[in-house]
């Protein structure tokens, strides 16, 4: 049977702030999961790196406008990567990988 999981990215932008990022990884029943290595590159070079949170929560601040490849990986499951344009603007990114 093929497990899949799915990648949320929510861009948080604030005027006067700097923008930042949290990504959420969980399962397709919506269990999270916990232990994903979050990789931000950009131009690249890696930006940021974190791992994901009990809930399957990373947040990244401090990011500027510009594109950015965000990969999240798991032992057991398939590396997902994505291509994320960073602007003054809320977004929201599905990815869908098995393992």
């Amino acid at each position: 049977m093929t497990s899949l999981f799915n990648i949320y990215l929510f861009v948080i932008a604030i005027i006067g702030a700097t923008p930042g990022i949290v990504i959420r990884v969980h399962t397709v029943s919506g269990e999270p999961i916990e232990g994903a290595t979050v990789r931000i590159e950009r131009d690249g070079a890696v930006s940021a790196e974190v791992m994901t949170d009990k809930d399957g929560n990373a947040q990244i601040p401090g990011f500027t406008e510009g594109q950015y490849v965000v990969s999240v990986a798991r032992e057991g499951f398939e590396r997902s990567t994505q291509v994320l344009l960073l602007q003054d603007a809320r977004q929201e990114i599905c990815s869908r990988a098995g393992r």
